[in-house]
């Protein structure tokens, strides 16, 4: 199950097709990378824990959506990406 504060979920700005995961040890949730329309991706990663805020930590290398993410040794993998295709 998803930790409580999951279900109250609402992401910085218009993102869509991003990515992420949760830590359930840290009650963390992970969200990288997405479509901000306009044929535009960004590369931002945020995180969001007990205290319901998203906080910038991280870019991915290159702004991607619609990617693929596992953990893996306590990190997020993520590859993949949309980019080759454009959404109007």
């Amino acid at each position: 199950a998803l930790p409580k504060f999951a279900t109250q979920l609402q992401l910085p700005g218009n993102v869509y097709y991003l990515s992420g995961s949760s830590f359930l040890n840290s009650n963390t949730i992970v969200a990288c990378g997405g479509y901000l329309g306009k044929g535009l991706r960004t590369s931002d990663c945020y995180s969001m824990s007990n205290d319901l805020k998203w906080t910038h930590f991280a870019n991915l290398t290159k702004p991607g959506d619609g990617l693929a993410s596992v953990i893996i040794n306590n990190g997020l993998w993520m590859t993949g990406s949309l980019d080759k295709f454009l959404f109007k």
